[in-house]
Order: C-alpha cells, then structure tokens, then sequence
C-alpha cells in the first residue's frame, strides 16, 4: 500500500472516532439538559400546563405576566390545588401561605425556581457528607 492510501485510512479513522465522540457529547448534553427542572423555560411549561389543566386556560394565554386572580380567575384554593400540584409534579416543597401572595405566573415560576434550588443545594450537600 501506498503512503497516502495509509494517510487517508489513519484520517478517515481519526475523523470517524471524532464525529463519533462529539455524538455521544452531544446526546449527553441534550439529556442533561432535558433533566434540568431548574430552567426557567421548563418550570414556565410545567407550571402553565399545571394551570391549563386547572383552570382550562389554553396554554398560549398564560403568560409569565398573567395575574392568577386577574386574568386566570384564581381563588385562593385554586393557588392552593396548584402549588399542591406542583409540589406532586416537581417533587418540591412550596409553602402555601407563599405561593397564595404570589400575584403573576412569573413571581410562581421564580418561586419554584428558588425552591429547586434549596433542593438541589440540600440534596449537594448529603451527597457531600
């Protein structure tokens, strides 16, 4: 065999294993990724199809400024049921005398986020010890 055939076998080879490598970088990223409750976008989707189901909203008219007793006809109990059902879904604590003062859709999703946080901040901490 000729030197250059060799090159182009030991390129192709290398090229081959590093497309291969970046895949698998890639895939583990996006899976991570998906995982991360703590992203603002994927706690906004979770809550507002939380909301939808309750409240029979669609879900293209909440918004992160939507005021739940304004605009979503929220009562207390109904913040209550939601933060409930939230905490189910999440696997999260939310206090209920805090999710019933919050006022928009915006001021529960950073809520949740601060509580995924502590959450993963306490969970940090036992793995740690």
């Amino acid at each position: 065999m000729s030197n250059s055939v060799l090159k182009n076998d030991k390129s192709f080879s290398l090229l081959f294993w590093g497309f291969l490598i970046l895949a698998g970088c890639l895939v583990a990223l996006k899976e991570h990724h998906q995982e991360d409750n703590s992203n603002i976008l994927v706690l906004f989707d979770k809550t507002r199809e939380a909301i939808s189901q309750q409240k029979k909203v669609p879900v293209d008219q909440i918004t992160l400024k939507s005021k739940f007793n304004r605009d979503l006809n929220f009562q207390d109990l109904d913040q209550d049921t939601l933060a409930l059902q939230l905490n189910k879904k999440m696997g999260i604590d939310l206090d209920l005398n805090v999710f019933r003062k919050l006022e928009t859709v915006g001021e529960a999703v950073d809520y949740i986020r601060t509580r995924m946080e502590l959450k993963h901040e306490k969970s940090g901490s036992k793995n740690g010890k």
